[in-house]
């Protein structure tokens, strides 16, 4: 025999009567962001600027401080990089041209991540992090990035035709 669990009943307003079960209510699955409140991202290469003096180079090392740090808590506060991703590079998909030591000054090093834009035209993003930024360090220009992946496509297309034109040119 099945023991069913029991079951008060309650009058419902219109004299109908309504089950209403003991069981203990399960929790509600967590919502997920309205897809509005959502921002969209895309890649984009900045180029920065800055003078080394008080920093231990452009690469992020553990226990000092270094320009990169302050790159990505302005990109942070101004609302490009969620905060929780602050700490990890990689999945920003933060990717540097070159590196400097301490003390050195670049005029034009080029920085590209994924960068939380949603609907704001990609020139408020230079504007919105020298902002936060320390005056040492500049965001002089900011332009959309082509992806990883659509690169090395052009990248295999090009080797490819010229493969096919030396051939074509060496009788192979």
């Amino acid at each position: 025999p099945s023991v069913a669990a029991p079951a008060a009943t309650v009058a419902a307003e219109g004299g109908s009567a309504l089950a209403v079960s003991d069981a203990k209510p399960t929790a509600a699955p967590a919502a997920e962001p309205p897809r509005e409140s959502r921002k969209a991202k895309r890649k984009v290469a900045m180029i920065v600027a800055y003078s080394g003096a008080g920093y231990h180079g452009l690469q992020r090392n553990p226990n000092v401080r270094a320009v990169e740090d302050e790159l990505v808590e302005a990109a942070a506060a101004a609302g490009f990089v969620a905060p929780a991703l602050v700490a990890d590079l990689q999945a920003l998909w933060w990717c540097r041209c070159a590196r400097t030591d301490k003390g050195v000054h670049a005029l034009s090093n080029v920085i590209s991540f994924m960068c939380a834009l949603g609907e704001e035209p990609i020139e408020v993003v230079a504007a919105r992090m020298n902002a936060e930024l320390p005056d040492a360090i500049r965001v002089l220009a900011v332009r959309r990035s082509q992806t990883l992946r659509l690169s090395r496509v052009r990248l295999l297309a090009a080797r490819a035709d010229t493969t096919v034109k030396s051939r074509q040119n060496t009788g192979f």
